[in-house]
């Protein structure tokens, strides 16, 4: 006899913290704005494989000048959720996605995150930085803005690590899809680290878990097995990655600071959530 222990679990979680359901009620249509400009960029987003929800994508543009445009984008679906709306509720109550091995609970309902996510062949609402970087570095300019991005690639873990790894980054060798992009923000990204004082820390080797259900049915029974796939934390895509959420939001909470406009970070999971403020505008990630 099979004692569902993982279904025992999931139904105390949810009797605890999601006591309406997991659900959504009926809510008006949300849609994009039209009137936003479209940016000049071509955006790709990384992320591992299960993620529906993409919420951040980078651009990079040589200038006449010699020197590099870097773009940090961040999904803005509160464009299209009304403050003080059903929706809005939902979005103060929930907060984030909650994540679970096998399984999700989204934040927004599906038709919201469908309008939103930076999904590869569309131009989402983004709330951009922009910055004017120098061959060596250096940041001499910052710019911020709300427009549609163009994404052109979602960029996954499983694909793209086997080619842009610790033995491989910044490395001359064979090409690879958007080897040129990864491997100048990774060096940037490590310029970074560095003044912030912390590329010359010493790194523990620590491994991350991701967790997967697999999932069949035999003679009409579901079977599940638990899939642990161990991966190495600290690997050249999650520096990018984090190095640059790490420098927008600091900016953004800096220009927050100098208006005096109150602000939410937020430091759940890996990253914070940002608040951009213009009258009252926020940028809400979903992770």
């Amino acid at each position: 006899m099979r004692f569902p222990i993982l279904r025992n679990f999931l139904d105390g979680f949810l009797v605890e913290h999601f006591p309406k359901g997991r659900g959504f009620a009926e809510f008006e249509p949300v849609t994009a704005p039209e009137d936003l400009p479209i940016a000049d960029v071509k955006a790709f987003s990384i992320d591992d494989a299960t993620t529906t929800e993409i919420d951040d994508a980078f651009s990079l543009q040589k200038l006449k000048n010699g020197n590099w445009q870097v773009g940090i984008h961040i999904a803005a679906p509160v464009l299209g959720i009304a403050p003080g709306s059903a929706l809005d509720q939902v979005v103060l109550d929930r907060l984030s996605t909650v994540y679970f091995p096998g399984d999700k609970i989204t934040m927004l309902p599906d038709d919201a995150v469908d309008v939103f996510t930076l999904e590869e062949g569309a131009a989402r609402p983004a709330v951009s930085m922009y910055l004017e970087v120098s061959l060596g570095f250096d940041i001499l300019s910052y710019r911020s803005v709300i427009e549609r991005v163009p994404v052109v690639a979602n960029l996954r873990h499983h694909d793209i690590e086997p080619y842009f790894n610790e033995e491989t980054a910044g490395q001359d060798g064979p090409d690879y899809p958007w080897k040129d992009e990864l491997n100048f923000l990774w060096h940037f990204a490590g310029a970074l680290e560095g003044r912030r004082g912390k590329a010359d820390q010493p790194q523990q080797t620590r491994m991350d878990y991701n967790f997967y259900i697999d999932r069949d049915v035999v003679d009409g029974v579901e079977n599940e097995k638990v899939r642990i796939v161990p991966r190495k934390r600290g690997a050249p895509m999650d520096k990018l990655v984090a190095e640059l959420m790490i420098l927008v939001n600091s900016q953004w909470g800096k220009a927050l600071r100098d208006a005096q406009i109150a602000g939410i970070l937020s430091l759940a999971r890996r990253w914070p959530r940002a608040l951009v403020d213009a009258s009252y505008s926020a940028c809400w990630p979903w992770r």
